[in-house]
């Protein structure tokens, strides 16, 4: 067999085994989702953060085209802490592998309303491979003043939150204590004081429910020298919400220390 003919016959051989692999135009980027326990800050107002992929708006966008971002879900997450902080998680899809996502936490309008802006923007100049790409990421929902916020997205309700003064500062109405029993143990809420009754479900939120005398005072000793505290019962029963006097006696005692204004029920 002549040396030519089987040289040609090897690289065929080769080039059929060799699996074909598709390859972007240069310049095109490839978007990979972020998996969902990857939180991404995106502090109203705040510099967009050092993580490699941001969604804020960049610099050269306005060399972009703006285009759609097809949201499935769009839900509010309440963080574990105190006060309570919240994100919001968004899972959609993107038009396809070069547009790139973006998502904007604008600041209140005069009716305390927040609409999250969820869009995408691509280079109008780039040919690329129409299949959708999927997107999963959390934004943060903090950095407003206290208060009860409606968050929409790109129109849409999405839900409400309501965010609490830090306990360090004064509060314009005063903080509000609550407490029951549940199994034997005695609970206890302290709230930022509003205008409108509290649903029970903001009082037991477990992020803001306290168990014990002991972890209500360190939050009561958190709240500013001369603050004004009132004390309800979570049943609308009178007294039924409330501990026995000694426990009361003691945390009169601690609101006496700190120098708060505690106006307690007649015992």
């Amino acid at each position: 067999m002549p040396k030519s003919f089987l040289l040609t016959f090897t690289i065929l051989f080769l080039a059929a085994c060799t699996p074909s692999r598709f390859v972007l135009p240069p310049g095109q980027p490839v978007i990979t989702p972020m998996p969902p326990d990857i939180s991404v800050s995106n502090e109203p107002g705040a510099m967009p953060p050092a993580h490699p992929v941001s969604f804020n708006p960049q610099p050269g966008d306005k060399l972009l085209t703006k285009g759609p971002a097809y949201l499935d879900s769009a839900d509010i997450l309440i963080l574990e802490s105190y006060p309570p902080r919240f994100r919001m998680s968004l899972k959609g899809s993107l038009p396809d592998l070069c547009h790139q996502l973006r998502v904007v936490v604008p600041q209140p309008d005069a009716q305390n309303v927040v609409d999250v802006e969820v869009y995408s923007v691509v280079d109008p100049g780039t040919a690329c491979i129409q299949v959708l790409a999927p997107f999963e990421v959390s934004v943060s929902l903090d950095g407003f003043p206290a208060g009860p916020y409606d968050i929409r997205v790109n129109g849409d309700p999405a839900g409400q939150i309501e965010v609490a003064a830090p306990l360090e500062e004064h509060s314009m109405k005063g903080y509000e204590l609550y407490s029951w029993q549940s199994d034997g143990n005695w609970f206890f809420s302290l709230l930022i004081g509003t205008n409108r009754m509290k649903t029970i479900e903001e009082i037991t939120d477990p992020v803001m429910r306290l168990e014990g005398v002991d972890a209500l005072k360190v939050q009561l000793e958190k709240l500013p020298v001369g603050e004004f505290v009132s004390w309800f019962p979570l049943q609308s029963e009178p007294g039924a919400g409330y501990p026995p006097v000694k426990t009361m006696e003691e945390i009169q005692n601690i609101c006496s220390a700190r120098g708060l204004e505690c106006q307690f029920p007649a015992q």
